[in-house]
């Protein structure tokens, strides 16, 4: 029968510190003297700060098994739970077999209850919370602060639950230090200061916006490509405003041409001058 830890801890204090036979010990706690010999090398070479941690079991099964295959999909099935939050455990299991990836709907089951999102409304959570910028909302953040500050957690174990790095978590603490005695809402100290797109200080989108626009007033058969030449910018960027614009296709270019196309011309129409025609006095009509 396998022995505690605590009962382990106890064998090793009556050896080494209470200075009991190794043979007796083994008669009354009914096992080898040779698996008495293993326990204490291995609390001899386990280093001062673990050594409670020694006689842990080494053996592993489950998802953190070596031949479990979850321990190699881990990351293939978090992208299908961010692409397709709606998809169960049988369909993501479905489509990692039609990658070449065999495994069973319970196996992706157990782990996505490892993860917390076993129904779909966690997993668009878990969406929400896992893609790009802003991915942890400002209350998670300050949970994480407040959890390293209480000293309820560590930053090494916070930085594994929430998948960020430590230098990040210790850049919030930082940040709530020096701002919480200026700022009337903590939540608001965690709020995200990146900007993006047309939102950035050298975004090109506002001043070449209009000039895009007007040349699909004029030519819109011209491609992204095409516009992009024309106007110096980028094929991306050029993407974007017809994204924004919901001009993608020749089709819907064609319609916002016959659309502002009067509007262009009567702007740029030039004002016509009219020519002054002396009309003559009375006086000079009368015989």
């Amino acid at each position: 029968m396998t022995k505690s830890v605590e009962i382990k801890l106890q064998v090793i204090k009556l050896i080494l510190r209470d200075h009991k036979s190794v043979t007796e010990v083994a008669q009354e706690l009914g096992v080898s003297r040779k698996t008495i010999y293993v326990w204490i090398k291995r609390y001899k070479e386990a280093s001062s700060r673990v050594k409670y941690t020694a006689f842990r079991s080494r053996y592993v099964k489950g998802l953190v098994h070596p031949a479990s295959k979850i321990l190699y999909l881990q990351a293939e099935i978090k992208r299908l739970i961010v692409s397709h939050p709606k998809w169960g455990s049988r369909k993501i299991a479905s489509q990692l077999r039609k990658s070449g990836n065999p495994v069973s709907s319970i196996t992706v089951y157990t782990y996505l209850r490892k993860l917390g999102v076993q129904t779909s409304s966690l997993r668009d959570s878990y969406k929400l919370n896992w893609a790009g910028p802003g991915r942890l909302t400002a209350a998670i953040k300050q949970t994480v602060v407040m959890k390293v500050l209480n000293r309820e957690e560590t930053v090494s174990a916070l930085s594994t639950k929430y998948g960020v790095a430590r230098k990040t978590i210790y850049k919030w603490l930082n940040r709530y230090k020096s701002d919480v005695n200026t700022s009337t809402n903590t939540a608001n100290i965690f709020h995200d200061r990146y900007v993006s797109a047309q939102n950035h200080p050298r975004a090109i989108y506002p001043r070449i916006q209009q000039q895009i626009l007007d040349t699909i007033i004029q030519q819109p058969e011209y491609s992204a490509h095409k516009l992009a030449q024309i106007s110096g910018v980028s094929s991306w960027t050029t993407w974007s405003i017809l994204k924004k614009f919901n001009l993608r296709t020749v089709h819907d270019r064609l319609i916002y041409s016959r659309k502002f196309a009067s509007t262009l011309t009567t702007l740029e129409q030039p004002v016509q001058q009219v020519d002054t025609v002396s009309i003559p006095s009375l006086d000079q009509q009368s015989p």
